[in-house]
């Protein structure tokens, strides 16, 4: 399996470790789409990703979504309060209309029946394949989930100039249009992580998908719209999950340093590397503490061994026999013990060895 930075330099983009350790230099050149499929590059589920041609899918998109709205704009003009007497409303059912009924997007239909993953509050969610968290899992696998389906919105959303934002709830990631067009400036939240288009207050998600926790309220991380330097950290976040869910450890805890790195003062990026640092220590301890016993088992075995010889003077002065061997000496050497009167135990003379005591 290709590294990511191999992958990366196939597509002509920079290394994701070049871009978390300057991301002044590259945030602004790089859109949304590009740095998602970046994070993905070297999972399980994205061999042989090609970030080229995912972006060139992306320009397709924004110009069916481009062409599909502007024949459908007289519907503005003669029934505006079919769209909320809003253009953003108008542009964004246009937008995800034509990527879900026209370019197939969806949400992966097999997580739409597991149960541990639709569960906001299950403790351990499978974040194996990273098709179900980034955006190369609608253009190029089954489908993708509230992971990923708002950054192919907002991706595409953005090549035609919608003011879009990716805004994160406790378990989950929808998008907001925060801004203008036509002239009029606008702000509500879009849900469409599912089939169709929804809108909701940011009340809305207080409670939804789950109860806040208070360190979730003092935070300050939800409901707000997110910068290039958040977006990449929530990426980072998501490649760290695939790569501790598939056993790599250490390269999950350098995504996580990553996005701490970008945002220091966010705690749940920090925690994480504190949280899987803590797990390998104890694993390499149990390890240690393993191997201990492996090896005090193998000295008990010695020792055994060698008062074994000690204990037989054949086996101790002439060469090593197996203790099944079946030869004069070593049968001789299983019989209980002879010898002649004055004579050491062991004494190999023939009337000890043929002596009734």
């Amino acid at each position: 399996m290709a590294d990511d930075s191999t992958a990366l330099a196939v597509s002509g983009f920079p290394a994701l470790a070049e871009v978390c350790e300057s991301p002044d230099d590259f945030l602004s050149k790089l859109d949304v789409g590009a740095l998602n499929l970046m994070c993905a590059c070297g999972l399980p589920g994205a061999e042989g990703l090609d970030i080229v041609k995912q972006l060139a899918w992306l320009d397709e998109a924004a110009r069916q979504v481009d062409f599909q709205t502007r024949n459908n704009l007289d519907g503005l003009v003669r029934t505006p309060a079919v769209y909320n007497n809003s253009p953003g409303y108008f542009c964004c059912n246009y937008l995800l209309k034509t990527l879900q009924e026209v370019l197939g997007v969806r949400y992966n239909p097999a997580r739409v029946t597991d149960s541990d993953f639709q569960n906001p509050l299950c403790i351990n969610p499978d974040f194996s394949d990273s098709r179900d968290l980034f955006i190369h899992g609608m253009t190029d696998g089954p489908g993708g989930t509230c992971a990923s389906m708002p950054v192919l919105y907002v991706a595409v959303g953005r090549r035609l100039g919608y003011p879009l934002s990716l805004v994160e709830a406790p378990g989950h990631l929808f998008f907001r249009w925060e801004g203008s067009r036509f002239n009029v400036v606008e702000r509500f939240n879009v849900e469409g992580a599912g089939h169709g288009i929804s809108f909701y207050p940011d009340d809305y998600y207080l409670s939804w998908p789950k109860e806040w926790r208070p360190s979730d309220k003092a935070g300050g991380w939800y409901l707000k719209s997110l910068s290039p330097a958040e977006e990449l950290a929530a990426f980072l976040f998501t490649r760290g999950s695939c790569l501790e869910d598939n056993g790599r450890t250490r390269e999950a805890v350098q995504a996580f340093e990553w996005a701490s790195k970008l945002l220091p003062d966010d705690l749940r990026y920090s925690s994480q590397v504190v949280k899987l640092m803590r797990r390998e220590l104890q694993e390499g301890f149990q390890a240690l503490q393993a191997e201990r016993q492996s090896l005090e088992m193998e000295r008990m075995v010695i020792e055994q061994q060698q008062r074994r010889l000690v204990n037989d003077p054949f086996r101790a002065n002439g060469p090593p026999h197996p203790d099944v061997c079946q030869c004069t000496q070593c049968r001789q050497s299983r019989l209980p013990a002879r010898r002649t009167p004055g004579h050491m135990p062991g004494c190999p003379c023939p009337m000890c060895k043929t002596s009734p005591w």
